[in-house]
């Protein structure tokens, strides 16, 4: 299943081809039916060559995705609260700037 974000299979990223499962071994596909070893090895070549080029896009997609995230994490801490103490735990002051106890 590909990833939602780079819209990649894990496998691809990993080791920059796609892979071909039969499901009956034996049964003729037309992946396997024109297989041609020397053609297969030069196409590897040129996956191996686009694999780093395909992480660094997934890598910076990833990146732009967290940035987006950490922009809205706590766009609705409204300015009555002054300092955030421990996780789910602030100190509050009320209209008048006075600190809730």
């Amino acid at each position: 299943m590909p990833h939602s974000s780079t819209n990649e299979i894990p496998f691809c990223l990993s080791f920059g081809t796609k892979a071909v499962i039969p499901v009956k071994i034996g049964e003729s596909f037309p992946q396997t039916a024109l297989f041609q070893s020397g053609e297969n090895r030069e196409e590897l070549r040129e996956n191996l060559d686009l694999l780093q080029e395909a992480c660094e896009v997934a890598q910076i997609i990833e990146y732009v995705i967290k940035a987006q995230a950490a922009k809205r994490q706590g766009k609705r801490l409204s300015s009555w609260v002054i300092e955030k103490v421990r996780n789910g735990a602030y100190r509050l002051e009320n209209l008048d700037n006075k600190k809730i106890p």
